[in-house]
């Protein structure tokens, strides 16, 4: 239920911006989306107002003498609650089960014009061309060597992140055209398809419910 969720960043995390990614996901249908509050003329509604209202039309809709338990987080299962927890802060929730997809990014770079052919399945790249245009001089020919090395070294890594390609790459590849390569590809591939799906977790707390105790 959206009794007051922010609605833009809702439509950002279920809308790509890169226009040539192809997905092996089942795409998205747009329709209407609204929340409770954006039709209020009074007072916002809570969280805590919501469960009240909702516990108290269940209640007339399905009359009965049943007592109402009311639990507490000292009464949830701790245990069982966190690990739960932990799991959804994981990397393997949060990315691990992402569709297969191909993305094609290009990119002016101060050695040229850079275009990044990259191939992810569950969030680890699987491969990763990067071609350089023009190819007209011994120092694009370089470049595009370095390229080579760097899409290769790549491979395997996280989509999202790159982690460890400094490590991976060593003194493989020029330092200068490594750095400004990762610097790029983690601007370009990074914010478009993940930051804005990554959930705040840092929070996460058990939340009171209230239930009849037959059910």
């Amino acid at each position: 239920m959206l009794i007051s969720s922010e609605l833009s960043s809702l439509g950002k995390a279920l809308h790509s911006d890169s226009p040539n990614m192809e997905t092996k996901g089942v795409a998205s249908h747009r329709a209407p989306v609204s929340t409770l509050n954006a039709h209020r003329t009074g007072d916002e509604i809570s969280h805590d107002a919501f469960v009240t209202a909702l516990r108290e039309e269940f209640a007339a809709t399905y009359p009965g003498t049943m007592p109402v338990t009311v639990v507490e987080e000292k009464d949830v299962d701790l245990p069982k609650v966190w690990d739960d927890v932990a799991d959804i802060k994981s990397w393997e929730w949060q990315y691990g089960q992402t569709p297969e997809f191909t993305n094609l990014i290009t990119a002016d770079l101060s050695f040229g014009r850079v275009t990044a052919h990259v191939h992810s399945r569950h969030a680890l790249i699987q491969s990763l061309v990067l071609e350089l245009y023009p190819l007209n001089s011994e120092a694009s020919d370089a470049a595009q060597d370095a390229l080579d090395r760097i899409g290769l070294a790549l491979a395997g890594t996280r989509y999202e992140s790159l982690e460890d390609a400094e490590t991976i790459l060593g003194d493989s590849v020029r330092a200068d055209i490594a750095g400004e390569v990762l610097a790029w590809l983690r601007g370009a591939i990074t914010p478009e398809l993940y930051n804005t799906l990554i959930l705040n977790l840092d929070n996460v707390r058990p939340v009171s419910v209230t239930t009849p105790t037959d059910l």
